[in-house]
C-alpha cells in the first residue's frame, strides 16, 4: 500500500544537500503524489510533516537559517497547498508555523518570534487562495474550504490577539 492510500502521518525529511542546493524536486515529487486524484487529496488532508535534515546541532531557529528560508520559498512556490496537507498539532504539527516564519519577515517578541504582520497577511491570503483552487479542482466543496481555513488559522494563531 502506498502513502497516498492510507491515513497515516507522512514525515518528509528534506535532505541537507537538497536544502543547500535549493533542489526541491525530491520533496515536490512526494507532495505532488497527493494530487494524483481526488481520493489521494482527500486521504492527504492534514497528514504531511516536513523536517529539515542536518540542522539538529545548529543553535539557530530553523526560520533563521537562510538556506532553509530559500528552500521553503522555492517549495512553496512549486507546491502552495500545505495549508491543506500539513499536519496540525501532534506528529510534527509545526510545519505550517515553520513555513510561515520562513516565508515572512520575522519579528522577535518577548516569548519568541512571530511573522511580520503585513507579510503574514499576504501568507494567509496566498495560501487560502491556493486552498480554494485545490478544493475547486478536486470538488471538495465550500464546507471543506472553510473548515481547513479555520483549522489552519487556529493552529497558526491560537490567540488571534497576539498577531
Amino acid at each position: 500500500m502506498n502513502i497516498y492510500e492510507t491515513d497515516n502521518p507522512v514525515f518528509v525529511g528534506v535532505p541537507y544537500d537538497e536544502i543547500q542546493s535549493g533542489d526541491v524536486s525530491t520533496v515536490l515529487k512526494i507532495l505532488q503524489g497527493f494530487l494524483q486524484n481526488r481520493s489521494a487529496v482527500v486521504n492527504g488532508r492534514a497528514r504531511v510533516s516536513l523536517f529539515f535534515e542536518g540542522y539538529d546541532d545548529d543553535p539557530r531557529e530553523v526560520f533563521d537559517i537562510p538556506e532553509i528560508r530559500r528552500y521553503a520559498k522555492a517549495l512553496d512556490e512549486a507546491f502552495p497547498y500545505l495549508f491543506y496537507f500539513a499536519t496540525l498539532g501532534q506528529h510534527g504539527g509545526n510545519t505550517l508555523k515553520v513555513l510561515a516564519l520562513c516565508l515572512c519577515r520575522v519579528v522577535k517578541v518577548s516569548d519568541g518570534s512571530k511573522p511580520e504582520t503585513n507579510d503574514y497577511a499576504q501568507f494567509l491570503f496566498s495560501h487560502i487562495t491556493a486552498l480554494n483552487e485545490l478544493c475547486d479542482r478536486f470538488q471538495l466543496g465550500d464546507a471543506i474550504k472553510l473548515q481547513v481555513t479555520n483549522e489552519a488559522v487556529a493552529h497558526l494563531v491560537p490567540d488571534r490577539n497576539s498577531m
